[in-house]
């Protein structure tokens, strides 16, 4: 099976994620593996609705916080 990896930015904007969703999941249709890499929680609850799997995820938290911090935000928009 061929495998295809989606990344997108530590952001929780998701103008990228919803273009990629439908071109990820006419892939999946015709047997790719699909994972996306996103460690925002706004894209991971996004990828995780249309059945993704996110392999950035667990890792995310501490990622997004940390770019938070260093925009000079608490994380939380």
């Amino acid at each position: 099976m061929k495998k295809l990896l989606f990344t997108t930015l530590p952001s929780n904007d998701l103008g990228l994620l919803t273009r990629s969703l439908p071109i990820a999941t006419e892939l999946a249709q015709r047997g790719y593996e699909i994972i996306y890499c996103s460690p925002a929680k706004a894209p991971s609850k996004l990828i995780a609705e249309a059945g993704f799997d996110n392999s950035m995820r667990e890792f995310g938290d501490a990622v997004y916080q940390r770019q938070a911090k260093k925009d000079g935000n608490n994380g939380s928009n």
